[in-house]
């Protein structure tokens, strides 16, 4: 498909990649043999209605690839599209959860977290906390890409122009070493720093519900986000930290650029804030059965 072709030019994750093969194949293959031209904004609203029986999620992310086709057909295919159909409905309501782990369970999730028997998977939720790093980018990762300083992310979601460095605080180092011992023990020669015996080579179902119930990664993620609020950080940092893109609206975010020596500074503080926060909550509160 040509804009499959043009995301892996423009050096799209494989996340975005296999996403989009997943909504091609269960949603849009069916109308394949359709020419673009020829789909309306009556078929486009009536897929989306079908679509939606299967969850609002999974209908919205199946009509933004349809846009995204249609846009790109537009823009680099033809000059016969005159207008993209997919303007002619109205998402679906997501049901997004938004969850975060409360400063008052820090202390509760840890224990529950230090309980999970797997040393490697035990540290691969501790390093979510302590980076903010999304799941992918986290299980992905290999010693190859862990330097003295920084970890180095280089195909992130977004695609290879957002790679990004991540800074080593002193907690996270400290896990590296646990973590590394426990891989050559488990899983000597893997290339990964949390790996496993799934055919990837490395963790790829994270969820410990029989340990911490009701958390998922992204949990994790904006947790960390939170604390970085919580620590003082200011917008612009925490942006960096989370290698979220700026707000174009923002004109000031296009100027500001945190260095390194910044970025790793403020990841510091976060990391001392959710272990104090951490080490407050367990002294306050015992583990809930």
């Amino acid at each position: 498909m040509a804009y499959t072709e043009a995301l892996n030019r423009r050096g799209a994750s494989p996340n975005t990649l296999k996403l989009n093969a997943r909504n091609w194949s269960f949603y849009l293959s069916p109308y394949q043999a359709r020419e673009l031209s020829s789909i309306s904004k009556r078929d486009v609203r009536d897929w989306h209605a079908k679509w939606g029986e299967s969850g609002p999620t999974v209908a919205n992310k199946a009509a933004r690839l349809l846009r995204a086709i249609f846009n790109y057909a537009q823009k680099k295919l033809t000059d016969e599209l005159i207008a993209n159909p997919c303007c002619a409905f109205e998402f679906f309501q997501e049901r997004g959860l938004r969850r975060l782990i409360p400063t008052a369970g820090l202390g509760d999730w840890w224990k529950r977290v230090e309980s999970i028997p797997n040393p490697i998977r035990r540290g691969y939720w501790t390093f979510l906390l302590f980076t903010g790093l999304r799941k992918e980018d986290a299980a992905t990762l290999k010693w190859q890409d862990v330097h003295e300083c920084h970890i180095h992310r280089p195909n992130p979601k977004g695609g290879r122009t957002k790679a990004f460095d991540v800074p080593i605080t002193a907690q996270v180092a400290e896990l590296l070493a646990e973590v590394k011992a426990a891989g050559a023990r488990l899983h000597p020669n893997s290339p990964y720093v949390f790996p496993s015996g799934a055919a990837r080579g490395y963790v790829t179902n994270a969820r410990e519900d029989a340990h911490i119930p009701n958390c998922s990664p992204h949990d994790v993620r904006r947790t960390y986000a939170t604390a970085c609020v919580e620590a003082g950080i200011d917008p612009y940092t925490v942006k960096a930290l989370l290698n979220h893109a700026p707000d174009l609206s923002d004109v000031t975010a296009r100027y500001v650029l945190p260095t390194g020596a910044r970025k790793a500074e403020a990841a510091q503080k976060v990391a001392d804030y959710l272990t104090s926060q951490i080490e407050n909550a367990k002294n306050a509160q015992p583990l809930v059965a």
